[in-house]
């Protein structure tokens, strides 16, 4: 009862000065950036001026580096470590996590985001080659980090408040050095400041800056750019570091049995001509290109190119993709709503190409390194393109794009309808794996 009232009097405390805490944003603004990829334009990770290397713990030992209080400065003279550690600090330019170091990433909460997260991650992985990484996900995600790896263990993000208190719990035993706080919430910071990790670093803002030993500052480029820029400014790594897909690996098991199915309902021909459509889109119609679009691109690719089109989303997208699926009768496949995620992911990896509105399924394409056909209405792809250099993206032309769209605008369904099927085909007749004879994930 009494950490109830604390906690209670702290959130009123951060509340009355978030206002202050704001302050302490990026004063940079971004203008003029939407539209600035054409169709077919490949969505490479955007380029940006490296913000420094890493540089090493001082104080002791100037060969090692600290891994028991990360973050705080220890120079002869300086202030204390206990003084350090309650003193949150603007900087791009910490040393943490080198060596033997226990660092806990806070992760963000869509699958999407996760996937754009992957190039920074990697890029921290290979920096950071001995240190012993946990991600700290939502269920609804952890799957998606058990096959990743960058990371070496997955810890459950627990709902309600005894899932808060067994999280909270979960995240002290894991006896964490340092933790990166991807997420923008209050709960995201919280947890690792009451599970007692001596640094963490993340954005301010909601009423958490107190929270955190460092505050980290955008770059003008990450606030201008790819969402991917801004998670390399909180782990502090340049923006040239960041690494390409492929990042997913597919576990042999659920591989070969989703490569049995495949070749049942293709009469044995394999993955060779599989093309995968993921019509649904969480944030709802104003992302979805027009079902009769699908069923129309879908019929073409059967009957001049005799492929089988895999139909695939979650159980929310099964009515949306039961309307595409019979809109191309002969040689569709609808899977909605009936594999796992393994299951989903594998036969991804086994497609020739995907193509998909701005969705999940766009990006886990993209995260295992399968070609990608990503559809954008209004939304801005400057910001959520899928990560590498194997997707074409098509957009709307001649719209003011934007991050923040209702879920069913006629505005932006009028601007992805716009997207010609015939613009589609020929973009997935153009790429290299088209003319090859075996699917990208086919490797049988």
């Amino acid at each position: 009862m009494i950490g109830v009232t604390i906690a209670c009097s702290i959130n009123r405390f951060t509340t009355r000065f978030a206002r202050g805490t704001e302050a302490q944003r990026m004063p940079f603004r971004c203008e003029n950036v939407a539209g600035i990829m054409g169709a077919g334009t490949p969505a490479p990770i955007i380029p940006a001026t490296p913000l420094g290397e890493i540089q090493r713990e001082r104080g002791g030992d100037s060969s090692i580096w600290s891994s028991r209080c990360l973050g705080v400065s220890s120079e002869a003279g300086g202030e204390s470590s206990v003084e350090g550690l309650f003193k949150r600090r603007c900087t791009n330019e910490a040393p943490h996590g080198v060596g033997s170091a226990r660092i806990l990433i806070v992760g963000v909460s869509w699958l999407g985001d996760g996937i754009m997260a992957m190039p920074a991650l990697a890029a921290l992985r290979k920096r950071l080659p001995g240190a012993h990484i946990t991600m700290l996900a939502k269920p609804s995600v952890a799957a998606l980090w058990s096959i990743f790896p960058g990371v070496d263990e997955v810890i459950l993000l627990k709902k309600g408040f005894s899932g808060m208190r067994d999280t909270i719990r979960a995240v002290r035993k894991g006896g964490f050095d340092f933790a990166y706080i991807l997420p923008k919430s209050f709960r995201s910071a919280w947890i690792p400041f009451l599970a007692g990790i001596p640094g963490r670093r993340g954005l301010s803002g909601n009423g958490r800056g107190w929270m955190l030993t460092e505050t980290a500052m955008l770059s003008e480029s990450a606030v201008c750019g790819h969402q991917s820029l801004e998670i390399a400014d909180v782990l502090q790594l340049p923006h040239g570091d960041l690494e390409s897909p492929p990042f997913l690996v597919v576990p042999d098991e659920i591989r070969d049995r989703v490569w049995k199915r495949v070749n049942a309902f293709q009469g044995g021909a394999g993955a060779g001509k599989l093309i995968a459509f993921f019509p649904g889109a969480a944030h709802g119609p104003s992302k979805r290109w027009p079902v009769g679009n699908f069923a129309a691109a879908g019929r073409r690719l059967v009957s001049e190119s005799g492929c089988c089109v895999l139909i695939l989303g979650s159980r929310g997208d099964k009515s949306v993709c039961d309307e595409v699926a019979a809109g191309i009768r002969e040689g569709a496949v609808n899977l909605a709503g009936e594999t796992d995620f393994l299951e989903l992911i594998s036969l991804i990896s086994l497609c020739r190409c995907v193509v998909a509105n701005d969705s999940g399924g766009m990006h886990l394409a993209a995260g295992l390194g399968v070609p990608v056909i990503g559809l954008f209405g209004l939304t801005d792809p400057s910001k959520t393109a899928p990560v590498g250099t194997r997707c074409k993206l098509l957009c709307a032309e001649g719209v003011c794009r934007s991050r923040d769209i209702d879920p069913d605008s006629p505005e932006a369904r009028s601007a992805i309808a716009s997207i010609p099927v015939d613009a589609v085909l020929n973009a997935l007749t153009a790429t290299p794996e088209w003319s090859s004879t075996a699917g990208s994930g086919s490797g049988q």
